[in-house]
């Protein structure tokens, strides 16, 4: 084992590695090598072969293991050091710091300890500091360095803002409590704030800067601004009056707040506003109404009181009228409703006039022009008038009734119904019912009409107002014809039988209507067994179903000989 100098060098000779190598010859006997140098980068186990030659040039080796060792301890050199801590009241001081140059034999990186020192506000002032060296090899050595601790940091100083309101008296003393928002400094402790307190009167109402200035321990100071809202916290008095006021012709009203004031007053004096500075009233506002009115002073101090508005509407309405002519009705009688006479009278604010009279009644006996008073009354009592001319006409048409009914033609095939048959209660309402004109007067009807007939009556009152009505009549034909019958006679024919038609025993029948006749049976037949005189009854027809009947006297005759057929025999006797 060998150890470095403080030059980190070491020299190791073969004698002494030599264990007592031997040779049978004797001495002498020569090593290599000679010896080795190490240097701080051996430090550690060698291996050495260590050759041994005796006097003829015969070699042996054997090894040797050479532990190379630094003991040299570095030399520690400190300097001092003033630290100063930093906002968060702390400073570290590392070794390289307050190492003013270490040195070791063997150089290389030096190990301090402890890697760095750590100071807070309580360690303000001179502080020793040991430092302990180390050599990659574990040789250690120390120094002591002053290190001085110093709190160079201000505090932070931190304001708010606040709002502040006047008192009754115009004045108001805050402290700093109330603009300070908790400054503070690295290292704690009390801070003396300036200024301690401020006072402030009406005059000085808006936004006021205050500079709060902090001093900690070690006299560091800073400053901030604070704002303070400075208001008049006395809101004003408000006084309020009632009033009325009448809408206009427009049906509007305007009223100023200084109406409504009644001589509201502020604690700090200054002009006051209101609000709302006009309120307008219409038609819809009519009555009491209940205004507020809003009292502010010059801080924005709001008061309020209430005044009761009566809203009057003392304009009369404009009464327009019109002349109309109205038309009696079929019963005489006419209604003339206000809304006829009215021709757009109008007021400021009902927009649905009131009109009197509500109507007015006219008969016959009003025919011609009269005059009628319309009066206009609004909502609120205001009334006006105007008159108007009104004409009654008689220009309605009688009320004609017709009656339905059913005629019969006479023998002749003709059939009359006069007007006053028809007529079933016709009626005018100004006309009397024996003065109304019937027209036509009467009605003819003939074969040709047989059936339902639709006619037309017209009537017509005294006016010349016509009204017509329609009557279905039924004409019928209930008149059967007139049946004549002649005697015939009749032959049977060779097959003994014999037919004759009726009509053949027709001796000139007729009929009112002179249409087609039929007949009744239609044929008469006859056989062997009827010759003789027959008397038969023949039925005539006319086309609506009337039946006449005659009797004919009919001789059946046989006047065929017989057939004589022979036939010839054998008899026997």
């Amino acid at each position: 084992t060998t150890s470095l100098d403080a030059s980190g060098s070491a020299t190791v000779s073969s004698a002494q590695l030599d264990n007592g190598s031997s040779d049978n010859c004797g001495a002498p006997l020569t090593y290599s090598p000679a010896s080795m140098v190490y240097s701080c980068a051996d430090v550690g186990t060698r291996a050495v072969v260590l050759t041994v030659t005796d006097r003829n040039g015969n070699t042996a080796n054997c090894i040797s293991w050479v532990t190379v060792q630094d003991i040299i301890s570095p030399v520690a050199f400190c300097r001092d050091f003033t630290a100063l801590l930093d906002a968060s009241g702390y400073v570290t001081v590392y070794s390289a710091q307050i190492d003013n140059g270490s040195a070791d034999n063997c150089s290389g990186s030096l190990i301090f300890s402890p890697s760095y020192f750590g100071y807070t506000c309580a360690d303000a002032g001179v502080r020793t500091a040991t430092l302990v060296v180390s050599d990659a090899h574990g040789n250690t050595a120390s120094c002591t360095s002053s290190v001085t601790v110093l709190d160079a940091t201000p505090p932070v100083a931190y304001c708010r803002n606040s709002t502040v309101n006047l008192d009754v008296t115009g004045s108001a003393t805050i402290g700093s409590a109330l603009y300070d928002y908790g400054s503070y400094d690295n290292c704690g402790g009390s801070l003396t704030l300036s200024p301690a307190s401020v006072s402030f009167t009406c005059a000085d109402a808006g936004v006021q800067q205050i500079t709060l200035t902090a001093t900690d321990a070690s006299g560091n100071t800073s400053s901030c601004v604070a704002l303070v809202s400075l208001l008049d916290g006395t809101p004003p008095t408000a006084l309020c009056r009632d009033i009325t006021i009448q809408l206009n012709a427009q049906g509007n009203a305007t009223v100023n707040s200084d109406q409504l004031d009644n001589g509201s007053t502020d604690n700090c004096g200054g002009t006051l506003t209101f609000s709302p500075a006009v309120l307008n009233y219409t038609c819809a506002d009519m009555g009491l109404r209940v205004a507020t009115l809003t009292v502010s002073d010059g801080s924005g101090n709001n008061a309020y009181c209430t005044s009761l508005v009566t809203v009057q509407d003392n304009n009369s309405p404009v009464a327009v009228c019109q002349d109309i002519t109205v038309s009696l009705n079929s019963s005489g009688t006419v209604t003339v409703y206000a809304a006829q006479l009215d021709n757009g009278s109008t007021d400021n604010c009902t927009a649905s006039l009131q009109l009197v009279p509500a109507s007015v009644s006219y008969t016959c006996a009003d025919i011609g022009t009269n005059m009628t008073t319309l009066t206009v009354a609004d909502n609120y009592g205001n009334t006006a008038s105007c008159q108007a001319a009104i004409t009654v006409l008689d220009n309605s048409a009688p009320v004609a009734i017709c009656r339905n009914m059913t005629v019969s033609l006479d023998g002749s095939g003709t059939a009359v119904v006069t007007a006053s048959q028809v007529n079933a209660g016709s009626y005018d309402g100004c006309t009397a019912q024996a003065d109304l004109v019937f027209a036509p007067s009467m009605f003819a009807f003939d074969c040709d009409s047989i059936g339902a007939r639709t006619i037309t009556l017209r009537v017509t009152d005294e006016n010349g107002d016509t009204g017509t009505c329609t009557s279905v009549i039924t004409v019928q034909d209930i008149t059967a014809p007139i049946a004549v019958c002649r005697d015939i006679t009749l032959w049977l024919d060779a097959t003994g039988v014999v037919t004759v038609p009726a009509a053949q025993l027709d001796n000139g029948s007729a009929d009112s209507c002179n249409g087609l006749l039929s007949y009744s049976p239609a044929s008469f037949s006859y056989s062997c067994n009827n010759t003789g005189i027959h008397y038969v009854t023949l039925g005539v027809r006319d086309a609506q179903g009337n039946i006449g009947s005659c009797t004919s006297q009919i001789n059946v005759l046989d006047t065929i000989s017989p057939a004589v057929v022979c036939q010839n025999l054998n008899v026997s006797t």
